[in-house]
């Protein structure tokens, strides 16, 4: 989902990390459910790329999407475990040879040497590096929250991470952001996002915004916890907006039993038509093949809309109260900190 932001609204984006994904327009080509997992060595990228190139193009010609002039010198990690094998490393090189040309070779960085399963990585927490399960954090002696952050700054140092705080975390409703005419169900999202905010920057609105996009299946509260991010936003002021897709643990798990008994916070309290029984069977995925429309990867698809809206809010509200922030997660779970 991060590379269909990227793309979709790169004239409000100045980093982004891609983390064993697929390149834009993927879903376009024929059978795309295996050949952005798990291409053959015979898939004939650059005949595929050609495609997605005219694809892409097409939809900012149409204004669906910015123009792609925009990714000019737009800072870049693309990421790639060695022993990814649910993304193989060959479908993450056709990301980076689809945004070389657009960003610039002197601002996109190629991390493909790292022996990792499908996980975010970090240097401190998580699994063991060769693990593909929840929570999707391995530790891997590689720090790519940190790596993502400086290399968005454009070689201003950052201020060293420090310990995030759990009263930093919270929950927020979804629904108020949703686009005209979209249900939490016809979207695919859940009831619930969460935002770390940084200390003073509830109603601040010169902290800098990052939006991370969960990977497929993954548990929202450790996830959060271990991937790094909140650390280094800790101390450099920043504040990283976690939307949640629907299908996964967060709908079957946390909203039944984490938070407290409110009916505020159930779906069908929001719309009679969001009924998580039975969740829907996405497995907690972004949706990237167009399930909630053909103007999924716009400017106008219900999840990307839904997330522009949250982050259009918090800037014109001067900080992440303006999201109408629920308990701390650190308030509502008896496990305040994961080593």
């Amino acid at each position: 989902m991060a590379m269909i932001h990227l793309v979709a609204f790169s004239s409000a984006v100045t980093g982004a990390t891609i983390d064993g994904g697929a390149p834009y327009g993927c879903n376009i080509i024929p059978f795309s459910s295996s050949v952005c997992q798990f291409p053959s060595p015979m898939t004939p990228w650059s005949r595929h790329l050609k495609t997605m190139s005219d694809y892409m193009e097409g939809r900012a010609k149409l204004g669906l999407i910015d123009p792609l002039s925009n990714l000019k010198d737009t800072r870049v990690i693309a990421f790639s475990g060695s022993s990814d094998h649910v993304v193989l490393q060959p479908v993450m090189g056709a990301v980076y040879d689809q945004l070389l040309p657009l960003v610039g070779a002197a601002h996109i960085k190629k991390v493909f040497d790292v022996p990792t399963n499908h996980a975010w990585v970090s240097d401190i927490h998580g699994n063991d590096c060769s693990y593909a399960g929840p929570p999707y954090v391995n530790k891997c002696g590689y720090d790519l929250a940190g790596n993502s952050f400086s290399h968005y700054a454009k070689g201003s140092p950052l201020v060293p991470r420090t310990r995030f705080l759990a009263s930093g975390l919270s929950f927020f409703r979804q629904a108020p952001f949703l686009p005209e005419g979209y249900t939490l169900r016809s979207a695919q999202l859940n009831q619930l996002g969460l935002v770390y905010t940084p200390k003073g920057c509830e109603n601040n609105a010169e902290c800098a915004m990052h939006v991370h996009y969960h990977g497929c299946g993954n548990q929202p509260t450790n996830y959060v916890r271990l991937n790094g991010l909140a650390d280094w936003a800790e101390s450099n002021r920043i504040i990283v907006l976690h939307p949640q897709a629907s299908g996964g643990f967060f709908d079957t798990q946390l909203n039944r039993t984490t938070l407290p008994a409110d009916p505020s916070f159930t779906a069908e309290a929001e719309d009679p038509n969001d009924s998580y029984d039975p969740p829907l069977p996405t497995g907690g995925c972004w949706d990237w093949t167009g399930e909630t429309g053909d103007n999924f990867d716009t400017q106008q698809g219900p999840q990307l809309r839904t997330v522009m809206n949250m982050l259009e809010t918090v800037r014109k509200g001067a900080g992440s109260a303006a999201l109408g922030l629920l308990p701390s997660v650190g308030s509502v779970e008896a496990e305040q900190e994961v080593a």
